[in-house]
């Protein structure tokens, strides 16, 4: 079999993810979701206000191929912030899942790939606290040692 992500293909997928803040490659476009996982992905930045660009990918299957070659992930819809693969439908909702801070905290993560980062770093760690907490297991670093840094270096995420 033929590999699907030309290098034509890669500079142009290369150029669209970078050159948009937030791009969705999708099943149907954002007005007309064909598939309710994309469904819920255009709802989730829709209600957080994230302006987004959509790419459908079932108009074109070598593009719908490529693509999972280039993210090296098989499923779509895939989300791509400042050009870095975010991840799909799975990973959107159960970080948005978690509570009302989080979901501040993801909206303002679009504006920052670094955030994004911290963000998820600190969603592990809650969910290790809350887990170890429930065993009874003791903890070696408080939340405030682990959130502290990231609150005094972007104040207004956790407010």
């Amino acid at each position: 079999m033929l590999a699907a992500l030309t290098p034509e293909l890669k500079t142009t997928l290369d150029k669209v993810v970078t050159s948009n803040k937030v791009v969705l490659f999708m099943k149907g476009t954002k007005e007309f979701p064909q598939c309710g996982f994309s469904n819920t992905v255009v709802q989730i930045l829709n209600s957080l206000n994230v302006p987004f660009e959509t790419i459908n990918i079932l108009e074109n299957e070598i593009l719908r191929q490529g693509l999972k070659e280039y993210s090296n992930w098989p499923t779509f819809p895939q989300l791509y912030i400042e050009g870095e693969f975010f991840g799909g439908c799975d990973i959107t909702v159960v970080i948005l899942m978690y509570d009302h801070e989080h979901k501040v905290l993801i909206g303002l993560a679009f504006a920052s790939s670094e955030l994004v980062g911290i963000f998820i770093f600190r969603f592990i760690i809650c969910n290790v606290a809350t887990n170890a907490i429930a065993n009874g297991t003791a903890l070696e670093l408080s939340m405030g040692q682990l959130t502290g840094p990231i609150e005094q270096k972007f104040p207004k995420l956790t407010r």
